[in-house]
């Protein structure tokens, strides 16, 4: 079985389905927008997401 096709995917985002900037091989720890458990978001959804996070605290 061959990951290597596998490990080139681009992840999608878990929010909006478009592709983000990270492949599904890089290391989560690396990557901006990862939610545990949920999966990637991309640069928008995730600035988003911090932004609505911000203003209800």
């Amino acid at each position: 079985m061959d990951n290597s096709s596998t490990d080139e995917e681009i992840e999608l985002c878990v929010n909006c389905g478009k592709e983000t900037q990270y492949k599904k091989s890089d290391h989560i720890d690396t990557r901006l927008g990862y939610i545990k458990g949920a999966g990637q978001l991309c640069s928008r959804c995730n600035y988003n997401d911090k932004f609505i996070k911000k203003m209800h605290y």
